[in-house]
């Protein structure tokens, strides 16, 4: 018998930057930085250039973003159950994850592994503190929906809707009844 060869695959360093909405507007996910082993060392952020290879038009649609953020050029951006579990914890937490070798922008959430926090401390507390204020924009936007799905006429009509479901036979039909006569009632 042959002997199954499985090839390791690539890793890169992810740093916990905070929560956010997906595009999709609904649904929350985790904004990362990918890093160097050098930049977690030493606690040093990317220049603030943008990379020759990226486009002219990237380069012009996020130009105002890269200025203020030199990690920008770097960000990545996943939703999921799996990295929520693996990879969700505070922001400044860094992680060794497998990449696809044919896709590098797709993570194996459960090889996460956990290397250490990112040095600069102000920079986490930032982190922190946006990440903070996004975790209660979309619990507000969760309570939002609830309330849009919330009929409150329905709700006052539980305690007869209970009724009717443990009635039986014409107990059932007279509950009906009663209900029809006094909504009907002039």
């Amino acid at each position: 018998m042959g002997e199954k060869k499985t090839e390791k695959r690539p890793t890169v360093l992810l740093m916990a930057v905070g929560r956010c909405i997906m595009s999709d507007g609904k649904s929350e996910g985790r904004r990362f930085y990918e890093i160097t082993e050098d930049e977690l060392d030493t606690g040093t952020p990317p220049d603030d250039k943008v990379p020759d290879d990226v486009e002219d038009k990237y380069r012009a649609a996020h130009a105002m973003a890269l200025v203020e953020d030199p990690w920008y050029a770097r960000m990545r951006v996943y939703g999921g159950k799996g990295v929520g579990k693996n990879m969700g914890g505070s922001p400044g937490m860094v992680y060794c994850v497998e990449v696809d070798p044919e896709d590098a922008s797709t993570i194996y959430s459960g090889t996460a592994q956990y290397v250490g926090q990112w040095p600069d401390r102000e920079q986490r507390a930032t982190w922190q503190m946006l990440d903070s204020t996004m975790g209660q924009k979309i619990a507000l936007m969760r309570k939002a929906k609830k309330a849009k799905n919330q009929d409150d006429v329905l709700e006052c009509l539980e305690p007869i809707r209970e009724a009717y479901r443990k009635a039986r036979g014409m107990q059932r039909n007279l509950i009906l009844a009663r209900a029809v006569q006094y909504i009907t009632r002039g």
